[in-house]
């Protein structure tokens, strides 16, 4: 980060991300569980199937809710120095009202390759090399060698309260 000009981690920008997206990664995890507890006679759900709705928010739209519209809003003179950024969530110039449509094609087109090419295909192969292609062009520390990634199932952390028990992940985590 020093040898880039920064002091500290920056909150925006290519060096403010410096791990690996693990969701989908936890999504090959959670569809290896469920395998694993199937019981005899029960289909295995299809990735087309379980993509269905996602790639229909994606490309037909979704309604902007209260709270999206207001992180846009707060947050615009921030998230709109980025073009894409830009482009995608204040297509109008400005935060999208509530209740009005956004559509996110380019991740209804992400959700299509994953269903079709294997959860894997995030980590390994040509949309992971897109992905590392554009991050690079972007300014990325994040390389392709990178994209080797896996995630991992542990124990989850516990936490006893007088509304209950509250679980997490253990670190490393976004938090909860």
């Amino acid at each position: 980060l020093r040898a880039n000009g920064y002091s500290k981690i920056p909150t925006r920008g290519p060096w403010s991300a410096l791990t690996m997206a693990g969701a989908v990664g936890g999504w090959i995890e959670a569809l290896n569980i469920s395998r694993a507890w199937s019981l005899p006679g029960h289909a295995e759900q299809s990735l087309d199937s379980l993509f269905q709705r996602a790639v229909t928010f994606a490309h037909e739209g979704f309604a902007i809710t209260p709270l999206l519209h207001d992180m846009l809003q707060r947050n615009a003179r921030i998230l709109s120095t980025d073009r894409a950024f830009k482009t995608t969530y204040y297509p109008q110039g400005n935060a999208p009202e509530r209740g009005s449509f956004m559509r996110l094609p380019a991740l209804g087109k992400v959700f299509e390759r994953l269903a079709k090419d294997g959860l894997e295909s995030f980590y390994k192969g040509a949309l992971a090399d897109e992905m590392a292609q554009d991050l690079a062009r972007l300014g990325s520390p994040l390389l392709a060698e990178d994209f080797d990634y896996s995630a991992t199932v542990g124990e989850a952390l516990a936490l006893e309260t007088s509304w209950g028990t509250f679980y997490n992940s253990p670190p490393p985590t976004q938090g909860v």
